[in-house]
């Protein structure tokens, strides 16, 4: 879901294996840009020299100096609600997510029936994938800003990263109620109501945010995503395109888009999208675990084996990547290495039953027929249970076959 973002706006100018697995989605991925509500808590600072120079500082985007003035303000007045609020956006835009949300927890304690604030803090919560925290900010700015679409738009997302999607789409729903021009909002609708197969809803929402704004890449590769799982892989391509074109830095779009190549059977396409994947992201691990499955489909088994080992190393617990190498691995006749990859997939996620099927397979020809008869069983146990008819019976022919 990574079109998701949080859409605020400024109040103010301030019998072979089992294929290889296709990567895990992250639910949320963190927001891509913020512009947070600013606002004046107190009416006359013209006497805090610091405080306004930091305004200015930040209007020009020279946020160490605003940093160093807003800080020095607070020294000035300490009980400068509106200085720890304006350096707590400063510390965001520097990265600094923990000292921006202390600094919001500040200017709360002065003021404590500000919106804004709240809604701001769940930004920076959000960003640090504390999502039930952020939760609860957006909650309290719904309360204290009933008419504001953004703080519907943020707890949307909020909702969704918390597994809510039909919470996620009825606060989308009411954004777009208090702010029916806000083509972002009808993005991220469509976006989510995708994810619970209501492609056509999608296809709509998604429409009408490029009929909003045609410049808005994310409606495009979100439309792409639609209509894919609408059958119309042609189209959607098109859409994919369409994106890059808008945002050729999106790492994302190159990656979705690379998958589709790769559906498509256009190898070759499929790696440099996922070659220029890498390159705007260096450690994006999905890439590297895309690509090496293309590497695979093209029999380069040792530059798949490099890209699952990378996707691993940037995250320990991926169990894609730990399949995808066990299978790699069986290819260059590590088998017991293959084991060991599928040991760890079926450690990370004990309902993986192509990893069961994968080891008992490679323990057959190993002939350890008692393990291996142990791994098909369990196997056609978790695909009779998730309803995979298929694989069932394929598990099922090679137990008659030991």
């Amino acid at each position: 879901m990574d079109s998701l973002r949080l859409s605020l706006s400024s109040l103010f100018s301030l019998s072979v294996l089992f294929a290889i697995a296709n990567p895990a989605v992250p639910a949320v991925p963190p927001p891509p840009g913020m512009s947070f509500q600013r606002i004046n808590l107190q009416v006359n600072q013209r006497g805090n020299k610091p405080f306004q120079e930091g305004i200015q500082q930040y209007n020009q985007q020279d946020y160490q100096s605003a940093l160093a003035s807003f800080s020095q303000a607070i020294v000035q007045n300490p009980k400068l609600a509106d200085g720890y609020h304006r350096r707590g956006i400063v510390h965001f835009q520097l990265g600094n997510l923990q000292e921006a949300i202390d600094d919001f927890t500040q200017a709360l304690t002065l003021t404590p029936k500000v919106g804004a604030i709240y809604l701001n803090r769940g930004i920076a919560r959000y960003s640090l994938e504390n999502y039930e925290a952020a939760l609860e900010d957006f909650h309290r700015s719904v309360q204290l800003l009933p008419s504001s679409a953004d703080a519907y738009a943020n707890r949307a997302n909020a909702r969704y990263a918390l597994g809510d999607k039909q919470g996620a789409i009825e606060d989308f729903s009411f954004a777009i109620r208090l702010n029916p021009t806000n083509a972002s909002t009808y993005s991220d609708r469509g976006a989510v109501r995708n994810k619970v197969g209501d492609t056509a809803g999608a296809i709509a929402d998604l429409n009408q945010a490029i009929k909003l704004n045609p410049n808005l890449a994310e409606a495009f590769s979100a439309r792409a995503e639609a209509k894919i799982d609408a059958g119309d892989q042609v189209t959607a391509l098109d859409d994919f395109n369409q994106a890059i074109k808008l945002n050729p830095k999106s790492a994302n779009t190159f990656n979705k888009r690379g998958k589709l190549h790769s559906t498509l059977d256009d190898k070759e396409s499929a790696l440099e999208d996922f070659n220029q994947a890498i390159v705007l992201r260096p450690n994006y691990m999905d890439a590297f675990n895309n690509r090496g499955r293309t590497y695979l489909f093209l029999s380069n088994e040792k530059a798949a084996l490099k890209d699952f080992d990378q996707a691993i190393k940037l995250n320990p617990n991926f169990t894609q990547a730990y399949f995808n190498r066990g299978k790699t691995r069986y290819l260059l006749d590590d088998q017991s290495g293959a084991i060991k990859d599928f040991d760890q997939a079926i450690l990370l996620d004990p309902t993986y039953g192509k990893a069961y099927y994968n080891r008992g397979f490679v323990r057959s020809h190993l002939a350890d027929e008692s393990g291996a008869r142990a791994d098909l069983q369990k196997a056609a146990e978790l695909f009779k249970e998730q309803q995979r008819p298929t694989e069932y019976q394929r598990t099922l022919q090679l137990l008659e076959k030991l």
